[in-house]
């Protein structure tokens, strides 16, 4: 069976996503690593991304499966690590009229009938794009910001696709 390893942020956060298909041996090996869960997001198990913890995975389901690392991913030396990125607490807060804007963003998906986990990771994903504009009114951020949070931001800290896909999504 083969096993997809990957990096990405989830809810603030730079997790190893290991990625594979329902298998009970699987689910239980890996709960076996400390501070380990579900996410039901991103259909994957998440640990927080440290170099130990990619040496741990490798270590518990190498002998017995096909471990595919995605970006390089093999390769933990050569990637930027936690400290080297931008995280998103290293980001401008946000004032309150921003913090309204959010509540409001939340309380519109959730007359839509958005789950929950969606409306916090939309909301989240929301938080970070306005942090990096904390510096210019909501009302003149344009698509042209959006790009630049793509390249400046997402691209440059490489952060997942799928990050990207959520931070994006309108």
């Amino acid at each position: 069976m083969k096993i997809l390893l990957e990096r990405l942020w989830h809810k603030d956060k730079d997790c190893l996503a290991i990625k594979f298909k329902y298998d009970i041996t699987i689910f239980n090996l890996l709960r076996k690593i400390e501070g380990g869960r579900w996410s039901k997001t991103h259909r994957a198990w998440l640990l927080d991304f440290t170099q130990n913890t990619v040496n741990e995975v490798c270590k518990l389901l190498n002998n017995e499966y096909s471990i595919i690392f995605k970006d390089d991913l093999k390769e933990v030396e050569k990637i930027k690590t936690y400290n080297e990125l931008q995280p998103v607490n290293a980001l401008a807060g946000l004032n309150e009229e921003t913090q309204k804007k959010v509540k409001e963003f939340e309380n519109w998906t959730r007359s839509k009938r958005y789950s929950e986990s969606t409306i916090g990771t939309y909301t989240d994903a929301l938080r970070t794009f306005l942090r990096f504009y904390a510096n210019k009114p909501v009302a003149e951020i344009n698509n042209n910001d959006v790009i630049v949070f793509n390249n400046e931001y997402i691209i440059k800290n490489k952060f997942s696709s799928s990050y990207q896909a959520y931070s994006l999504t309108p």
